[in-house]
């Protein structure tokens, strides 16, 4: 899956639920770098179904940084239709805002960066959200999902400079099986060396998320999981039934349900760097309940898109 269809999942319950009207005929937008206008900027028109996505035009802007494209009509045989448009500026591929059927064609504005190396912003990127899953399986293994939703809090695109990744985090020593999934961050431009997870695409202003998936070995009782940068929120889910478990680094649990399955939520929040969260497990073989589960209240959980997806059905990684 790509990661122009991937940009669009986290809107596609939006999509779906937008009323069908006719059509628009053209796209008229603005490529804007600090709100001037950029002449010469190639654009592509990508058009999202519940089944297929791919480019359906393209063009580049005139000198008072305007495009035209048309637009097909929405393919209502497919549910539903969403159209965005992206701009290639300085080697950066940039995404403006998702438009439905129905939606003014005028008005449409792509914003591209400026950029800086990545070594000369020490601290530019935070993590959001940290949303980490863990599935124990009945041999005493694990199977562990992260979203991490990262935000670039500076004025400028961050590339690859003389460092060796233009952001890093880490996960447990140790893991195996890792695996990075298709998300706004693509899985070519992440790589795991020990326990440390590098990114190498460039990252612009704003939010980004990357999703990653490891087992942690069978038998295993103690798992650290290293907070490296600023995080404002983070939590952690362990699917029940699951052996007795304590965590330090954050909150006591509450239960849940999300996806038809129950979980205990540990959360935390305002996480420094170069802090970490530990869960141990008191008997990892095959998971009995946890007796928390029954003392705490059960609620409902709308998780993020990306936590929603990493807990879809699909096989376990070997």
């Amino acid at each position: 899956m790509s990661a122009v269809r991937l940009f669009l999942l986290a809107v596609l319950l939006a999509a779906a639920a937008a009323s069908p009207a006719a059509a628009q005929q053209r796209l008229l937008g603005r490529v804007l770098l600090g709100g001037a206008p950029q002449a010469g900027v190639p654009v592509t028109l990508h058009r999202v179904t519940s089944d297929s996505s791919g480019p359906v035009g393209t063009g580049s802007t005139a000198p008072d940084g305007s495009f035209v494209l048309a637009l097909p009509p929405a393919d209502t045989s497919k549910g539903f239709s969403v159209f965005f448009a992206t701009a290639e500026f300085r080697g950066v591929r940039y995404f403006g805002p998702p438009l439905h059927p129905g939606d003014a064609g005028t008005g449409y504005a792509v914003e591209v960066f400026d950029t800086a190396s990545a070594s000369r912003s020490p601290g530019a990127v935070q993590v959001a959200r940290r949303d980490v899953i863990v599935l124990p399986e009945d041999d005493g293994s694990a199977e562990v999902n992260e979203i991490v939703r990262i935000r670039n809090t500076a004025k400028q695109a961050l590339v690859l400079g003389s460092g060796a990744s233009t952001w890093e985090f880490r996960i447990p020593r140790g893991v195996v099986a890792f695996e990075v999934g298709d998300g706004q961050i693509p899985p070519d431009a992440v790589v795991r060396r020990d326990d440390r997870v590098l990114v190498t695409a460039t990252i612009p202003p704003g939010e980004q998320e990357l999703f990653v998936r490891y087992r942690l070995a069978r038998g295993t009782t103690r798992t650290e999981l290293p907070v490296t940068a600023a995080t404002d929120s983070m939590s952690l889910f362990v699917r029940q039934p699951a052996p007795e478990t304590v965590v330090d680094g954050l909150a006591a649990p509450v239960a849940v349900q999300a996806e038809g399955d129950a979980f205990l939520r540990y959360n935390g929040a305002g996480l420094g760097p170069r802090s970490a969260v530990v869960m141990e497990w008191d008997n990892p073989g095959v998971p009995p309940v946890d007796p928390r589960f029954a003392a705490v209240g059960v609620a409902g959980l709308v998780l993020a898109a990306g936590a929603g997806l990493a807990l879809r059905r699909r096989p376990p990684p070997a």
